[in-house]
């Protein structure tokens, strides 16, 4: 019996043991589990401590930036079509003609205005004579145009309510569809550019130099100005 007890006694010193060193183990881990976590969370708020005012910082210096760079000016025009793909603005326009060698084979078709130079006098163009002078300071001009083959030039001739010419050549179109924009800046011979009457596109022999034979297709005839103008 008394080995029996003996034998009880040293399984419950081993079980207990056991026992305490298990929970001495676990609750260690947990306590190095939770000094990590600390740490941890003390190194975040260390690093936000010093990102977020550098943060606000380089925001205000971003917005100072911006306010100091001037805003770029935005340019807006306001079209005025004389002609738009190949239909005659007759609001503005009191009469269209072509003149010269334009006569025969001119015409205005569907889409576009066909200007043909037979070059029998060298003198071919089409002339639009507005309903009443218009304006155009500070206002430019602007053509789409084509060719049926070749390189071939047209000249933009204005005349004002005195009857004086201002003349705007070597404006040149190729087979492809293509813009020109004329700029009526730089009027000269004391031409009135508030008072303008008339405008022709001259494309015959004795203005541009065209050879005979010349076809040349005008889409759009555009007269713009800047908002404001």
């Amino acid at each position: 019996m008394k080995k029996f007890r003996e034998s009880e006694k040293m399984d419950d010193l081993l079980n207990k043991e056991i026992i305490d060193t298990f929970f001495k183990k676990s609750s260690s881990g947990v306590l190095q589990k939770k000094k990590s976590r600390k740490k941890n969370l003390l190194a975040v708020f260390a690093a936000l401590a010093i990102l977020v005012p550098v943060l606000i910082i380089a925001v205000i210096c971003f917005k100072g930036i911006l306010s100091k760079t001037p805003a770029r000016p935005q340019t807006l025009y306001r079209p005025e079509y004389i002609m738009k793909n190949g239909k005659i603005n007759y609001f503005k326009t009191e009469k269209i003609y072509f003149d010269g060698d334009a006569v025969e084979k001119s015409a205005i078709l569907g889409f576009s205005a066909k200007l043909a130079n037979r070059a029998t006098s060298g003198n071919a163009s089409l002339t639009m004579i507005f309903k009443k002078p218009s304006d155009l300071t500070e206002k430019f001009l602007s053509l789409s145009g084509k060719t049926a083959n070749g390189k071939k030039n047209v000249a933009i001739i204005l005349k004002d309510a005195d009857n004086r010419f201002l003349e705007f050549s070597g404006i040149d179109f190729l087979p492809d569809w293509d813009l020109k924009h004329i700029y009526f800046n730089n009027a000269k011979n004391n031409f009135n550019l508030k008072m303008v009457k008339e405008l022709k596109i001259a494309f015959g022999l004795r203005d541009t130099g065209n050879t005979p034979g010349t076809v040349i297709y005008i889409r759009d005839i555009i007269i713009s100005s800047r908002e404001g103008a």
